[in-house]
Formats: C-alpha cells, structure tokens, sequence
C-alpha cells in the first residue's frame, strides 16, 4: 500500500489581535502556554514545538518574532492544529506603579495571529477514496462537531489572550 497525502481543512484562517501599548510579555508568553497545556496541546516534547524564533534589538527596542504549533490528536483519523504567531515591534522596558508597588513591564506594538486547522487522515494511511468514503458517509455529523469543537477552542484561546492583553471583548 502507497503511502497517502493528510488533508487539512482551515476551520479558522486567520484570527488577529493586535495591541498598542503597554504589557507583560512574559505574562502573554507563559499564559498561552499555560492555556495550550491545559487544553491538551502543550507537551513541548510531543505536540507543542516553537517553530522559529528571532529577536532583533535596536537601539533602547526589541522586535521578537515567534512561530508555534500546537497540535492535538483528536482520533486515530483527525488531529486539531493550532498556529500561533507573535511579533512585537517597537518593544521597550518600562516601569509602572501597579498596587503600590513598581512592576517592570513592555511597552510597545504585538500582534498574535492564530490559525486552527482540522488535519484529516492524519496518520496518511487511508486512500483518497476511503477517506471521501468515510468523512461524507460514514461520520459526517460527526466531522461537523469536530469542525466546531475546533473553532469554539480557537475563539477560546483569542479570548485569553485578549483577557491577559486587558482588552475589551
């Protein structure tokens, strides 16, 4: 038997948040690591990998930029894969009062990109026909509820960034 291609089916292309100002960016860092561990696609042995990774530093300013993949095996058949990308222009020390007490945070522009996509015949086993076959007879209703479970955990995970960002919803 030959060896078959995955499919992938975007459930959400591209979800952006951006942000303007002041934040922690170890807070943003550590609370989507946070909540990919918790949600199930946070081993960073097995499922969670930082794709690239680069900082450029001029003058008083950082630029990072970040790639990840997080993904979660679903069934023997489907896996969720989440992208999330950072990059922060323009990022500066900065010192607030926050509680009466100083806290040393980042001032500056992030951006976070998200993508979410349905990888189907994960493993590359089955051959185009079985997998048409299959999605279209065997567990359509099924697949649509995975489509949703995977949208409705995108949104999830944008509405904790927005939440540790302190944006409005």
């Amino acid at each position: 038997m030959g060896e078959y291609k995955s499919k992938s089916e975007k459930i959400v292309p591209k979800l952006k948040i951006s942000h303007k100002g002041i934040f922690d960016f170890k807070d943003v860092y550590e609370g989507l690591k946070r909540w990919l561990m918790h949600s199930g696609y946070g081993n960073e042995s097995k499922n969670l990998h930082e794709k690239s990774y680069l900082e450029r530093i001029k003058g008083d300013s950082k630029q990072i930029e970040s790639r990840w993949t997080a993904r979660k095996e679903v069934t023997g058949y489907f896996a969720n894969v989440i992208e999330i990308s950072f990059q922060s222009i323009g990022v500066t020390d900065v010192e607030i009062e926050k509680d009466g007490r100083k806290v040393k945070l980042q001032k500056g522009k992030i951006d976070i990109t998200i993508t979410g996509t349905l990888l189907k015949n994960k493993n590359k086993g089955w051959s185009p026909l079985m997998c048409s076959i299959y999605e279209n007879f065997v567990i359509r209703d099924r697949l649509e509820n995975y489509r949703i479970g995977l949208y409705s955990k995108v949104y999830s995970l944008h509405d904790e960034i927005k939440a540790i960002l302190e944006l409005p919803y």
